[in-house]
């Protein structure tokens, strides 16, 4: 629960300044968990605001260290729509 923790309050605070809709999706596993963190944004404008021109790269904090097992290199952005 620690890492959950840090991750809702520290992890996605660099968020908190952004018109993102924030959410951190868990995992458990046997040994640890895997958490993903999902942002929905306005338009890529906005995500380069955020994160730079190189958009697809991961946004990591010094929190991060010791607690996440794994550091993914690169993003993954799709495109979201609503079904009525």
């Amino acid at each position: 629960m620690a890492a959950l923790r840090m991750r809702m309050a520290i992890g996605t605070c660099g968020f908190c300044s952004t018109k993102a809709l924030r959410k951190v999706w868990r995992e458990k596993a046997a040994d640890c968990c895997h958490f993903w963190t999902i942002t929905e944004w306005k338009d890529i404008t906005s995500v380069k605001a955020f994160a730079g021109e190189d958009y697809e790269k991961a946004v990591y904090y010094p929190e991060d260290e010791g607690i996440l097992l794994e550091f993914e290199e690169r993003v993954i952005h799709t495109e979201t729509f609503i079904v009525k």
